[in-house]
Formats: C-alpha cells, structure tokens, sequence
C-alpha cells in the first residue's frame, strides 16, 4: 500500500506540471503511473509503453480523457484496452502501425492531427515507447516548434531505441517542413 501511494504521489507531482505551463514552457518528466515500464510526461499528457489495465484507471483518476494506441490488433496487450477505455469513459484512438515505412507517414500525419486536435490530457503509447518516440518527432517540429535535435532527444528519453524509426521520423520532418 506504501508502494502505491509514493506513486499516486509521484504522479499528482508530475500532472501538476501543467500549472507552471503559462510561465515556463512544458518539459518532458518521467512518470510511474502504477507498474508501466516506461512512462514519459509531457504537461499533463502521458507517452510510453502498454499501460496495464490498472494502470488505465490510475491514468483516468489523475485527469488523461484520451487514449491513443499505437499498437497492433494482434499485439497482446493482455487485455481488451478499447473496451477498457470505454468502460473508464475514455476516448480511445488505435492509429496501429508495427514500424513500416509504408505506413509511416499515414501514421505520422494521423498522429500530429490527433495530438493537435485533442484539447484535453492524453495518454499516446506502444509496446515499448519506440514508436510513440519516432511519432513524438514530426508533433514537435512540426507543430510544436522546437528543432529536431531536440525533439530526437525527446523522444530517446520517451523509448525511441530502432534507428529506421528515427530515419523515418527525420525525413517526414524534411518533407513536410515548410520553409
């Protein structure tokens, strides 16, 4: 019970960090929502690995609204998380993609008009955090401003480990960068 409680703690802390967000623009921050591997904080946005399904209602205790799954239909995730998600209330997107090039700039695009479109918390994840982080890089270029290197950066400290994933994320951002 101690355990859970430091962590309920620890993410009251970091889903506080939007409060700072009109004086100090927001920063990634890791987060231990309950037994995820590898969870990232963005404001009061949420990036990383599958969640377990307490881990879903620990997410929605603590404010995420939406659910974006970047996962596959036949990757386990050792339970039904769209149903889940429903009975939570939360909105929940699949956008699957298993790390094609072919998909990648549908995945990407669909990803930047869904993180751009969502007005409130979210929580953006995979199996692992690589692909979240290759989908991390175009957002925050693109739409968020920031210069690739740091948005690579961001998105190593989210989980992105495949170097064909990171290519991929580089050259949409080239493609689609407007002078």
């Amino acid at each position: 019970m101690k355990s859970h409680s430091v962590i309920s703690a620890l993410f009251l802390v970091v889903l506080g960090l939007p409060v700072l967000a009109a004086e100090v623009a927001p920063v990634l921050a890791a987060a231990e929502p309950g037994s995820t591997a590898r969870v990232t904080a963005f404001a009061e946005n949420l990036l990383g690995a599958q969640p377990a399904a307490a881990d879903l209602a620990l997410a929605h205790e603590r404010g995420i609204r939406t659910i974006i799954n970047l996962r596959m239909p036949a990757e386990p995730a050792g339970f039904d998380e769209a149903a889940e998600a429903e009975r939570l209330g939360l909105t929940y997107h699949r956008v699957p993609w298993n790390g094609s090039p072919e998909e990648a700039d549908a995945v990407f695009s669909e990803v930047r008009r869904l993180l751009n479109e969502t007005r409130e918390p979210l929580l953006l994840h995979c199996a692992s955090g690589n692909r979240v982080g290759a989908a991390w890089i175009p957002w925050r270029v693109l739409d968020g401003g920031v210069p690739l290197e740091t948005a690579v950066a961001e998105a190593k400290t989210i989980g992105l480990k495949t170097l064909a994933l990171e290519e991929l994320a580089r050259d949409y951002v080239r493609r689609n960068q407007r002078p």
